[in-house]
């Protein structure tokens, strides 16, 4: 998600979002495909600024989420679920 910039976190207004199905266990594919996909968005979401051609998207619906550092719960819970790092 690309979103405008304010002085609260994750707080600003959503301008551009990629939704795609995940379909692997690894983090490090995920990552790799977040890359890939952000790399193109990005470029498209700038050009949409210089035109002044940005419609927010309204969450006002969805559930409201930021997450810190994960706590070593986290990880074991991860890892139950057959993910990996790697």
């Amino acid at each position: 998600s690309i979103h405008m910039v304010n002085t609260k976190i994750d707080d600003g207004d959503l301008i551009d979002e990629s939704i795609f199905e995940i379909n692997t266990n690894s983090m490090y594919k995920l990552m790799k495909q977040n890359v890939s996909l952000i790399s193109e968005q990005i470029p498209k979401t700038v050009s949409k600024i210089f035109k002044d051609n940005i419609k927010v998207i309204d969450i006002s619906e969805r559930k409201k989420n930021y997450y810190l550092y994960p706590k070593k719960s986290d990880f074991k819970e991860f890892y139950k679920k057959k993910c990996r790092l790697i």
